[in-house]
This record gives structure tokens, sequence and C-alpha cells, in this order.
């Protein structure tokens, strides 16, 4: 049997594809458009307006993890303005 027969192969190499898109789609895709959905799930989870500054970035190797720089989360209504919760760079390990 040949092994342009063989269907591992194929698979093997399709494995291959995979996992090397996987690596590789953090560094195409623009993880700024999702800015919104970010700071809406923030609002979701803790009933306080959520805002991201800077850059967000994800990466997957050596480790999954979100990064997100100018954090801050809002105060309480009626309060002077500061903000409850601000930090220049969130690390999310996933």
């Amino acid at each position: 049997m040949s092994i342009w027969k063989s269907p591992v192969l194929y698979l093997g190499l399709l494995l291959v594809l995979l996992v090397g898109g996987a690596l590789a789609a953090p560094f195409i895709i623009d993880w700024n458009g999702y800015r919104g959905n970010l700071e809406a799930y923030g609002h979701r989870i803790s009933g306080r307006d959520v805002a991201v500054g800077g850059p967000i970035a994800v990466r997957l190797f050596p480790w999954p993890r979100l990064e997100a720089e100018g954090v801050s989360i809002s105060g309480p209504k009626g309060g002077d303005g500061t903000p409850l919760l601000a930090a220049q760079k969130v690390t999310v390990h996933l």
C-alpha cells in the first residue's frame, strides 16, 4: 500500500494544520474589536460599568491567557465618581 493512500497520513496533516491554526489565530485576530463584548460581560457580572482603556491580547502558548490594560470598574451610583477598582493591567489565565 502506498503512503499516499494511507488515511493516517491525511489525518496527521489535518491535525498539524489545526494545531498550527490554533497557535496562529491569536496573532491574526484583532482582539480590540471585542472590547465592547468584554465590557458588557463585566457589567453583567458585576452590575457596574466596566471600561477597558488599553489594548487587549489573547495568547494560547505556553499557557492560555487574556490580557487587558487600563481596566476600571465604576464606583457606586451617586458617589464622587472615583472608580471602585482601577488596574493598569489585568491578566486572566484560562
